[in-house]
């Protein structure tokens, strides 16, 4: 039902650290996200964020700047409406390429293990979660990003997003993607 999971990043050009915090099965989340990009040894970038999801929605805060914005995930999710999710996680893996491989244990926890290979990816699902343990890239530049500790008690204010800060509206994320093109 909830739980904090800390993920540490590594990579070639990349290191940093994750918390995930959700509550009510995901339906409450934030993602507390700090890396550092590394070109020759020199920090090119640091970047500090929180990413907090309230239903269709996705708040996001530079914790630098003080600033955030606001985008809706409601077109993406609107098919999905009355469906079984670890279905329909399953068949977006599948459509993006991935192929379920098994099962393994990772921190204790069963994961089905699944490899997408026109990407370099292996991915540890928690079975039961949709939530990811693990995950190793490797497309000419090794990135992985592995959960280091699951808890299920936590300081639930840790899903509380800022009401202070005027939030930019982004509108629909679906919607951003279609005019990049």
């Amino acid at each position: 039902k909830k739980a904090c999971i800390k993920y540490k990043v590594t990579g070639d050009m990349m290191s940093g650290k994750e918390v995930l915090y959700f509550d009510d099965w995901g339906a409450r989340e934030a993602k507390y996200t700090t890396n550092r990009i590394k070109m020759g040894g020199v920090v090119m970038q640091e970047t500090e964020q929180i990413a907090f999801t309230e239903g269709n929605t996705i708040y996001s805060v530079d914790q630098k700047t003080g600033t955030g914005t606001k985008a809706s995930v409601s077109s993406i999710m609107k098919p999905f409406e009355g469906q079984d999710l670890d279905d329909v996680g399953e068949k977006m893996m599948k459509q993006m390429g991935g192929e379920k491989i098994g099962t393994e244990e990772y921190l204790g926890k069963p994961c089905d293990v699944w490899v997408m290979k026109s990407m370099g990816t292996k991915i540890w699902i928690w079975q039961g979660t949709r939530v990811t343990l693990k995950t190793d890239t490797d497309m000419g530049m090794k990135m992985s990003v592995a959960a280091t500790e699951i808890s299920e008690s936590f300081d639930l204010k840790k899903l509380d997003r800022p009401r202070d800060i005027d939030y930019k509206e982004m509108g629909d994320i679906m919607d951003m993607l279609k005019s990049r093109k």
